[in-house]
């Protein structure tokens, strides 16, 4: 894998505030670089950037051959590449389990789970953002209103977290 590709994905990790996969991929670049990219490293990790939600681009790091499912260079320990899918948004399936960004999703359904868009995807029973199941979230009402922002019955959440005082039952995205 090269230092382009890991440090794309360190940058898009970082932008959607998945800090367990950026610290990864963080440590895996930062153990085989030079000098000056460990000083842009350590730039770009204490910086705060801002992220419009509807242009985030999920690149694909998946890969497989005939026997094993890979992401950003990494073997998929249990992914079945015979049933294995791309979804969108970092999110793949095989038959039996669900990843985001090549981690396995616990207790996610791989038959009834898809992609919503904007990093939001669901089963028959939870709902998630970025990889991250949204506490109290309805599978069966939610839906993605763009722009960050996704709704259920009761409640407005913006990046997965709940927008507190804000009324479901009204709330648009203008």
């Amino acid at each position: 894998m090269t230092s382009a590709t890991v440090y794309t994905f360190l940058l898009c990790c970082l932008l959607m505030n998945n800090q367990a996969l950026a610290g990864r991929l963080h440590q895996k670049l930062f153990d085989d670089a030079d000098d000056d990219l460990k000083y842009a490293l350590r730039s770009l990790t204490t910086a705060k950037p801002s992220v419009n939600p509807n242009n985030v681009n999920f690149p694909s790091a998946y890969g497989k051959d005939s026997y094993d499912v890979y992401w950003a260079g990494e073997k998929i320990r249990g992914a079945s590449a015979s049933t294995f899918k791309i979804l969108g948004s970092g999110y793949a399936k095989d038959s039996y389990d669900v990843y985001y960004m090549g981690q396995k999703l616990s207790g996610a359904s791989a038959s009834t789970f898809q992609d919503l868009g904007n990093g939001y995807a669901k089963d028959s029973w939870d709902v998630y953002c970025m990889g991250q199941k949204i506490s109290g979230a309805s599978a069966s009402t939610f839906r993605v209103l763009g722009n960050g922002y996704a709704k259920d019955s009761w409640d407005v959440y913006y990046l997965g977290k709940k927008v507190s005082g804000a009324s479901a039952s009204t709330f648009s995205v203008v």
